[in-house]
């Protein structure tokens, strides 16, 4: 029985002293494998770390030694590691290691990571801010957007198409980051990236009705606001539209676009001008024209027509 322990706690201490080899994965690539010969020193360490925060665009950690002491310093963390000692001293905690523990700082660092058996998987795209003001909606990050805006249900919501971190969490492949409810009517009309910024803006579809409201420009306060508007007068053979409004952060630019399409189409037709004025007579946010001619036959052939193009 003696001689049976003996050898149990010899095969544990054996087990203990084997090396499991593993892989950094950013993506689908790997920007780093560790063997027993090839451990993830502080030099390495340092070198993944920086090449990792450029991919991010985020700040390059700041490097020293004291001695044989070298520290690595980054947004209000401090990761210190003594060659000859082995310990490490994360935000103030020290602890003797084999290897630096790149999954650990980063969690440290804010930054998730998952892992699956020994390997270690990195964010393509770290989320700082998701924010909602009325129609749209900001997405704040750095890295590589890894993200798909999607209506589902009378919802608006974002998915992950690759490892995104947000709210300190990883999310894989397919996993939704944030949701929420869509006024009735209302759809996606646009969505803008820049240099690290995604902005999703939300409004009414246009062709939520097919009717139209033909009403004298004078009697523009009568309007209908789930209508398109066609106002008209006397003039020299012009339509008038309302330009995109800055104002609206965006949100009005998707009926913009299709009122002048409108227009221009019927201005082609018809040999008139078309000209965008933010007449106060025009409703913002919604399909209006104004038509400015002189004959009546005119006006009924531009109406007859753009009744056509809305049922197209």
């Amino acid at each position: 029985m003696k001689g049976k322990r003996l050898s149990v706690l010899f095969i544990i201490l054996l087990l203990a002293q084997i090396y499991l080899p593993y892989q950094v994965y950013l993506g689908t690539k790997v920007i780093y494998s560790s063997t027993s010969e090839t451990k993830l020193t502080w030099q390495k360490f340092v070198e993944v770390l920086k090449n990792y925060m450029n991919y991010l665009r985020l700040p390059t950690p700041k490097v020293g030694s004291i001695g044989d002491f070298e520290y690595l310093v980054w947004n209000n963390h401090v990761v210190g590691f003594s060659k000859s000692t082995g310990l490490l001293n994360l935000d103030g905690v020290t602890e003797k290691i084999d290897e630096i523990p790149l999954d650990r700082i980063l969690m440290a660092f804010g930054i998730p990571v998952t892992s699956n058996g020994q390997d270690i998987y990195l964010v393509e795209m770290l989320v700082w801010d998701i924010s909602r003001t009325d129609d749209v909606v900001e997405i704040a990050f750095n890295g590589e957007n890894k993200l798909k805006i999607i209506e589902e249900k009378s919802r608006l919501k974002i998915i992950s198409t690759g490892f995104v971190g947000w709210n300190e969490k990883f999310f894989d492949i397919g996993q939704e980051l944030w949701g929420e409810s869509l006024k009735p009517g209302f759809e996606i009309q646009q969505v803008n990236v820049a240099d690290g910024l995604i902005k999703v803006i939300v409004g009414k579809s246009i062709v939520v009705t097919q009717e139209i409201q033909v009403l004298n420009m004078d009697e523009w306060p009568k309007a209908s606001s789930d209508k398109m508007l066609l106002l008209y007068g006397n003039g020299d053979g012009r339509i008038v539209i309302r330009p995109f409004s800055p104002d609206f952060d965006g949100s009005d630019w998707y009926t913009f676009s299709q009122v002048k399409k409108l227009a221009s189409q019927l201005c082609k037709e018809f040999g008139l001008k078309l000209e965008v004025c933010p007449l106060i007579c025009l409703p913002t946010n919604q399909p209006a024209i104004l038509v400015l001619v002189q004959e009546k036959e005119v006006l009924e052939n531009i109406l007859k027509r753009l009744k056509e193009l809305l049922e197209e």
